[in-house]
């Protein structure tokens, strides 16, 4: 059986491409590509990453990636899941209840306040065989003050809690990634399967991408980029010269995710 090594090592020197060369174009160590060339697996970082490494040298030789990956012997090693916190809904508190309340009164006071009038409306009879027209006579009712019959709390005015806007909630609903760039990367992103964005930043751009169920990111240098995902900084990505895989949704952060359409070439 064909081993991870040599059907590396062959690829290379076949389209004359030296380490120092490889490292250039894919970011990665030097010293990670000769242990992957000569099996040494000790010295590489985590599985996930070293399966990252594999897909970028696979895509660069013009292998099959899937090929490859079968020839790493840990080629079974789960996605690494970080856990993100999940949005509580607001709880109705005492303040709501106020407020309902005082509407009902409201409405109470308006009805009799209506009523009162309506009722006080007098219309004196005419004796019989008189033309002159009766005049209505308005008498008006006694009500205490409006403050003082509809605040539960005398002396305090009731302000309604402000309703969250419609902008907010649709945000909260949405997968945002924000990247500021540290060091120099080579980027690749697809936003709800749709490719955006393919390219090298530099230090001091900041970039921010939003997708309705998911952004998938490929990075070549893990190391050079600090994320800031709905709204929670994550930190930096990775190490300096990691290529990773990975895929944002609303809930959750994974590494080592096949991306949802072919690489670049």
């Amino acid at each position: 059986m064909e081993s991870l090594g040599g059907r590396l090592r062959e690829a290379r020197e076949r389209q004359g491409l030296s380490l120092d060369a490889v490292e250039s174009s894919t970011r990665i160590r030097k010293a990670y590509l000769v242990a992957l060339e000569s099996e040494d697996y000790a010295v590489l970082p985590h599985p996930t990453y070293v399966k990252g490494f594999l897909k970028t040298y696979a895509i660069l030789l013009n292998l099959e990636v899937q090929e490859v990956l079968d020839l790493y012997p840990h080629r079974d090693q789960r996605p690494v899941l970080i856990p993100v916190a999940r949005l509580e809904k607001p709880r109705l508190g005492w303040g709501f209840w106020v407020v309902t309340l005082t509407l009902l009164v409201l409405v109470v006071a308006l009805s009799a306040y209506l009523f009162s009038n309506y009722a006080g409306l007098r219309i004196p009879l005419l004796p019989e065989g008189s033309d002159a027209v009766p005049t209505p006579t308005l008498v008006e009712p006694a009500l205490p003050p409006v403050s003082a019959a509809i605040s539960p709390f005398p002396g305090k005015s009731l302000t309604p809690p402000a309703a969250p806007s419609p902008s907010a909630t649709a945000t909260l609903a949405a997968v945002e990634v924000r990247s500021r760039v540290i060091a120099r990367s080579w980027v690749w992103v697809i936003v709800d399967s749709t490719p955006v964005f393919t390219g090298t930043l530099e230090p001091g751009q900041e970039r921010t991408w939003v997708g309705q169920e998911k952004v998938f990111m490929r990075v070549g240098n893990a190391g050079g980029l600090v994320i800031v995902h709905n709204g929670q900084d994550r930190g930096v990505l990775g190490k300096d010269g990691q290529v990773l895989d990975v895929q944002w949704t609303k809930d959750s952060m994974s590494f080592d995710i096949n991306p949802p359409l072919p690489g670049p070439r």
